[in-house]
């Protein structure tokens, strides 16, 4: 099974960030936006997993949420990312006052993982939360296109996304299970604990 650590996100700011990028999801037809329900902060992508590795993972969690305490994480509005020449993403950056905090807290998970010898994805933390992903087909026009193309192209996309920002509650970790679906993939939280 594919797992992931993340901090889960409050239903009712999910349904927000959901609602106020409404008009950037039926105004773009070439970005992938995330289900409400999927909104999370990802500590740690583990990839496929065997079964026998979920009691080691959820040992992990409570080590590192004894030792944690909540915090509140303001969300800067959406960017594109990695750039207008690359665009991969659209996200919600965190203010950059408490990235060090929520890295802090991934590198926590990380060393457990790594001792505990359990495999993860070792691409560098970044302090974000999902909003889409685009389209193949869309990126590589973008990546060909010219400069003042390409900055007019991210200038329509950025006038389509809401100017607010989100302070989220970080108050638990939670170890969910990606499962391939027709219309993306769902995340089922299988175990969580509070912070300290």
């Amino acid at each position: 099974m594919r797992l992931f650590i993340a901090i889960d996100v409050p239903a009712e700011i999910k349904k927000d960030i959901t609602q106020s990028c409404r008009y950037a999801r039926d105004t773009f037809p070439h970005a992938r936006f995330s289900p409400e329900e999927n909104l999370h902060i990802t500590m740690a992508f583990l990839g496929e997993q065997d079964e026998s590795s979920v009691e080691a993972v959820k040992e992990i969690i409570v080590h590192v949420a004894a030792r944690r305490q909540s915090f509140p994480v303001r969300f800067l509005p959406p960017l594109i990312a990695p750039s207008a020449e690359n665009p991969r993403l659209i996200l919600l950056p965190a203010e950059k006052g408490v990235q060090e905090v929520l890295a802090a807290c991934a590198a926590d998970v990380r060393a457990e993982l790594t001792r505990a010898k359990i495999a993860f994805d070792p691409k560098p933390f970044l302090a974000h939360i999902t909003l889409a992903r685009f389209d193949e087909r869309w990126r590589m026009r973008q990546q060909a296109a010219s400069p003042e193309e390409q900055k007019k192209s991210i200038r329509t996309i950025i006038e389509t996304l809401p100017e607010k920002e989100w302070v989220i509650p970080c108050t638990a970790l939670v170890l969910f299970s990606s499962s391939p679906g027709p219309d993306g993939s769902r995340y089922d939280a299988l175990f969580a604990r509070t912070l300290s």
